[in-house]
């Protein structure tokens, strides 16, 4: 687990603690993904701790959730963007919202996977996995699928911090592994 994500679990779970109804929690997730994706983009990440920008942030972060969801910022989002500003932690926002996420699917038993495939799956395909993974943990699948030409051939299927690697790129690291194991 990274840094980022043992920073951000805390504050996704103390959010995710206070919100009383599926109105509350569907609105902090919106707050939540528009705040990581303006995190994430170059603009923002170039000028995240620039002295006075965090007044910006807010107000472009405003404008933006005016536009999707008709509403201004929450006191309560206000003071969590606050509260990140002072511990200087508002580049893990796409952690939090990441961790929100899994903690709202988690609560509806649900469970997010990530396939990386070198070529892109058909959605038969798509289906298969997520009814495989669904018959290995008893839960509904949220599948996110990603192209990763770098796998060479295969899939890489990440879900509940475990891994299932079928790729041929990481078929040919665990024989690297075995080769330098026997050289030692």
């Amino acid at each position: 687990m990274s840094q980022s994500e043992t920073i951000a679990r805390p504050y996704a779970k103390a959010i995710f603690e206070q919100t009383v109804n599926k109105q509350s929690q569907i609105q902090w997730q919106e707050f939540l993904t528009a705040a990581a994706d303006f995190c994430q983009s170059e603009i923002v990440l170039a000028r995240l701790f620039a002295p006075g920008f965090y007044d910006e942030f807010v107000n472009w972060l405003e404008q933006y959730l005016v536009s999707t969801r008709d509403s201004k910022l929450t006191k309560e989002e206000r003071n969590l963007l606050h509260i990140l500003r002072e511990n200087d932690r508002l580049s893990v926002l796409p952690e939090i919202a990441l961790k929100y996420d899994q903690l709202l699917n988690e609560s509806e038993g649900m469970l997010e996977a990530t396939v990386y495939s070198a070529k892109s799956l058909t959605s038969d395909e798509e289906k298969k996995i997520s009814l495989f993974l669904e018959k290995k943990t008893n839960k509904k699948i949220v599948l996110k699928v990603k192209e990763q030409p770098s796998l060479l051939a295969g899939l890489r299927i990440e879900y509940d911090g475990l891994v299932i690697d079928q790729s041929t790129r990481g078929r040919i690291e665990q024989f690297a592994r075995k080769l330098d194991d026997l050289r030692n």
